[in-house]
C-alpha cells in the first residue's frame, strides 16, 4: 500500500497520515488504554510526592480503607467513582480494539 501511495505521488508525511496511521489506529488506541490504566493505577508516585489534602483519585481508596475500615459501602462507592474514568475511556475506544482484533481474522 505504501508503494502504491508513492507511485501516486504521495509524500512521506502524507503517506504516513493517510495510509500507515489508519492501519495502526487499533494498535495506537490499545497502547493508549494500557498506558492510561497504568498511569491511573499508579499509587506509589502520588503517595510519595503529594502531601496534605491533595490525593489522587486512586489514592482515595487507600485513604478510605485506612480511615473507615468498617464502612464498606463508602469504600465501594469510592471504587465505583475511581473506576468510572477508566470505564469511560474503554467504552470510547472499544470499537478500535475490536476492529484491530478482527482485522486479521478475515479468511480469503
Amino acid at each position: 500500500m505504501d508503494e502504491s501511495a508513492i507511485m501516486d505521488g504521495c509524500g512521506s508525511l502524507r503517506m504516513f497520515y493517510r495510509v500507515i496511521f489508519p492501519l495502526l489506529k487499533p494498535v495506537t488506541v490499545t497502547i493508549f488504554i494500557f498506558c492510561f490504566i497504568g498511569a491511573w493505577n499508579d499509587v506509589m508516585i502520588p503517595l510519595f510526592f503529594t502531601s496534605g489534602d491533595k490525593w489522587a483519585l486512586p489514592l482515595t481508596i487507600y485513604n478510605f480503607y485506612s480511615s473507615r475500615a468498617q464502612a464498606w459501602n463508602l469504600i465501594f462507592a469510592d471504587v465505583v467513582i475511581t473506576v468510572a474514568p477508566l470505564l469511560a475511556v474503554y467504552i470510547f475506544a472499544q470499537r478500535y480494539i475490536i476492529s484491530g482484533m478482527t482485522a486479521g481474522a478475515v479468511k480469503g
